[in-house]
Order: C-alpha cells, then structure tokens, then sequence
C-alpha cells in the first residue's frame, strides 16, 4: 500500500500535464509512463511541487565521487540546453535519447545518470518520455 492515495497520486500527475499542455492522445499514447509515475508518487518516491518541477526520491542512492539521493526534473527544457545534452546521440538511439533527455531535465551530467539504479531509471524514463 502506498503512502499517497491513488486519486490523489493519479490528479498529481494529470495536473503536471496539464500544466505541460500534454495532448490527449499523447497521454493515451504513453498510458504506461503515466502508471509509473502514479506509482512513484503513491510510493512517496515522486512530488510533484508548486512549481511543477519534480522531485525524485531515489530508492538507491549514487554513491562514489559524488553522491546524490534526489533528482529535480525541471517542467520545462530550452531546446538549447537539450541541444547541448543531445550532442552525439544519434536519432535512432532511443536508449541514448532518453539518457539524454534525463540529463538536460536534471541539471546531472549522462555519466551520473548512467549510475541510476534501474527502479529509479526506469520512473525519469517515464517522465522524459513527456519530452520527447
């Protein structure tokens, strides 16, 4: 059971993409990047804030040279800054893409979001999906 009821946890999301302006068929497109964030929040892993950024709570934390617990996805990316995260991947690399993507919306660099644990991968897979 999880520490954020489901509605509340299914509104949080929905209010994200609203404020994201996400098409109706792009949501029914990606239904189950939605049912993996819904799951994080009612785990108490994800927030959404007032500001619509995103806070993840990571299950495992990075440790080594440098260590983090959390990640801070911003509700919005320059094409600039993806531009710069971007450089090198191909466009066929969808792995790579979403690597990348992940990058640019948390500040981190792709090294550090390489060493993820894949429960935690998989949720920022999940939200850089919406900026694809």
């Amino acid at each position: 059971m999880g520490t954020v009821e489901r509605s509340i946890a299914v509104n949080d999301v929905n209010s994200w993409l609203d404020y994201k302006k996400v098409s109706p068929s792009k949501r029914q497109a990606n239904e189950q990047s939605i049912e993996t964030m819904v799951n994080a929040i009612e785990d108490g892993d994800l927030v959404v804030n007032e500001d619509k950024t995103l806070t993840l709570t990571l299950k495992i934390p990075v440790t080594g040279e440098v260590k983090f617990d959390t990640l801070v996805f911003q509700p919005r990316i320059p094409v600039e800054t993806l531009h710069n995260s971007l450089g090198g991947v191909k466009a066929t690399d969808v792995d790579a893409r979403l690597l990348a993507h992940v990058s640019a919306l948390t500040s981190k660099g792709k090294a550090l979001i390489k060493k993820l644990d894949t429960e935690d991968y998989d949720v920022a897979r999940a939200i850089a999906t919406f900026f694809l």
